[in-house]
């Protein structure tokens, strides 16, 4: 799971309303789901890969790994930027998107990606993206 690597604790519902802490809320995509639905007001079609409380700020983000060119890349760049420009609840959304989509190529998504105002990005700059954030 790549939440440990960025140092920040991942806890339980219960933990995670009651700490002052940065932390990353653990459970499946369902729970996630659930708990973006309930507590924070947000409507989703479908789970989310993790929410970070920040301040008493949050954070939900949808993660994928593009592993080939063409239809599946487009698709998952269409989740991703969908996913972000969702404007219900009290969660800032973000999409983080890895694989083949950084490569510069004719045709490829890198150029969209980088030209867009979307937070999506990289997961290598998660860590430096959650120091910064604020909602």
């Amino acid at each position: 799971n790549f939440l440990k690597t960025t140092g920040i604790p991942i806890f339980d519902k219960k933990e995670f309303l009651e700490s002052n802490k940065t932390a990353f809320l653990s459970g499946s995509d369902t729970a996630l789901k659930r708990f973006a639905k309930e507590e924070l007001g947000c409507r989703l079609s479908k789970g989310v890969d993790f929410i970070l409380k920040k301040n008493g700020h949050f954070l939900i983000a949808e993660a994928k790994f593009l592993t080939t060119p063409g239809g599946e890349q487009n698709g998952g760049f269409t989740d991703a930027s969908t996913f972000v420009k969702g404007k219900s609840g009290k969660a800032k959304r973000i999409a983080i998107i890895d694989g083949y989509v950084w490569l510069k190529t004719q045709g490829g998504l890198h150029a969209k990606i980088v030209k867009n105002k979307l937070d999506i990005f990289s997961v290598l700059l998660l860590k430096d993206y959650i120091k910064k954030f604020s909602a």
